[in-house]
This record gives structure tokens, sequence and C-alpha cells, in this order.
């Protein structure tokens, strides 16, 4: 066996022995935890809404860390797919759970620049306005079939 044909068969082999992780680092795109963030801010939402004022709140704090995390998982997806370190990334991903409101803003800078960073909020503020929307909506329907709201609204329109 020549070495030529040796370096050619690693990475199959290579990907062989990966399994499952290899399969699920393959599946952590931005696109796909964009998709998984978005569904966890709906939920966390309803939550919000739906929860009664006497229910104990550890499960809401549980769902809001579940949360925070798939946006630390976003932003280790796009750092990936943008270059960035490693270790940048695992600190951004903790900083995400639990600093979120400094993390995020200096990652969008650090990844993007000023001016991407400025499109990615308003993107970002633009699918706020939308899911805030689907909310409303969504509530107003459920109080038409006699569903009413358990607890106080987490946002008030």
């Amino acid at each position: 066996m020549t070495e030529r044909s040796n370096i050619e068969a690693a990475p199959a082999e290579k990907e062989k022995a990966g399994g499952i992780n290899a399969r699920l680092e393959a599946m952590l795109t931005p696109q796909n935890t964009a998709i998984v963030f978005w569904i966890g801010f709906i939920c966390f939402t309803l939550y919000g809404i739906y929860m009664s004022p006497g229910e104990s709140r550890w499960l809401f704090h549980l769902v809001k860390v579940l949360f925070l995390g798939t946006m630390g998982l976003w932003m280790v997806a796009d750092g990936r797919s943008r270059g960035i370190r490693q270790d940048w990334l695992n600190l951004y991903f903790v900083g995400a759970i639990f600093l979120f409101i400094v993390a995020v803003p200096i990652y969008l800078v650090h990844s993007r620049g000023w001016a991407g960073a400025a499109r990615s909020s308003l993107r970002f503020a633009g699918y706020l306005l939308l899911s805030f929307l689907f909310l409303y909506g969504m509530t107003g329907i459920l109080e038409l079939f006699g569903i009413h709201v358990a607890g106080e609204p987490v946002f008030q329109f």
C-alpha cells in the first residue's frame, strides 16, 4: 500500500470511528440551531404566559437555562462556520447562559464586525416582532375557545 492511499483512507476511517458524534457535529449548523432557538423562545414565552402565579418557579428557571443554552449552541455553531477559535466559543457558550445580555453583543461584534452586528440585531428584532405577533394571535385564538391565561402575561400589548 502506498503512502498516498493511506492518507486518502484516513478521513473515511475517522468518520466511521466518530459514529454518533460525527453525525451530531454535522447537525450542529447555524440554521438548525437558530430553528431550535426560535422554537425554544416560543415555548419559553408560552410557558411564562400560562404559568399560574402560585406555581413553583424552579421549572421556569430550568426552561430559561435550556433556552439560553440553545442561544449558546447557536453561537458555537455560527462561530465554527466563521472559523472562530474553540476556546472563544466555549467562553461565549458559558457567557450566553450566565450573562447573555453581555455575551451575545460581544459575540456579534467579534464574529461580524460593527456593521454585521447591526444587521444581525435588526434581523433578530424583526424575528422577535414576528414571534410576538404569532404569540399574540395564538393567545387571541385560544381566548375565543375559552382557554384563558392562568397567570400574568410576560408581555402586554
